[in-house]
């Protein structure tokens, strides 16, 4: 599933894959806060995307050749969300984005995601993603795919046992 050596996978900025678990170093900037130096609500929806999409990017899974090189044109598309907001989080604020998978389904998967600043909870949200067509109908996933997502899933399971 992975285009080739345009994405590399083991820079900082692209976080970390362990455990079946990615952690997404980010920066509060200035453009992610409202008049108050707090961050706004919908940014959270664009920090948990990179989330996910750096996570399954670092997995293997290449967007591009998703929709552009598999021949069938699929895409993920966000189906569900559900937010919680625990505390803020502020201007200059190092942040993580942490993201594993939960349940996967023949067209859909659950995401599992949280931001923490110093190991403090900040916002939580669950994800459902699923996969579409370019009629924006569901798709099922590749083989290789559900494969991929299945182990990350079963990786994250093993750890949370421990």
């Amino acid at each position: 599933m992975t285009a080739g050596q345009d994405h590399p996978t083991d820079m900082s900025a692209d976080g970390t894959l362990a455990d079946g678990v990615h952690r997404l170093p980010i920066r509060v900037y200035f453009e992610d806060t409202d008049a108050t130096g707090v961050v706004y609500h919908a940014n959270y929806l664009r920090f948990f995307e990179r989330g996910r999409s750096d996570m399954t990017r670092m997995a293997g899974i290449d967007h591009r050749v998703l929709k552009d090189g598999t021949g069938e044109s699929i895409v993920f598309a966000v189906a569900g969300c559900t937010l919680k907001f625990r505390a803020p989080a502020l201007l200059d604020d190092r942040l993580q984005v942490c993201t594993r998978v939960g349940k996967v389904g023949g067209a859909s998967v659950d995401m599992h995601q949280w931001i923490e600043r110093r190991e403090t909870r900040l916002a939580e949200a669950e994800i459902r993603v699923a996969m579409i067509d370019q009629e924006l109908r569901p798709a099922r996933f590749p083989n290789e795919m559900r494969q991929i997502l299945q182990t990350l899933c079963q990786k994250a399971n093993e750890q949370a046992a421990l």
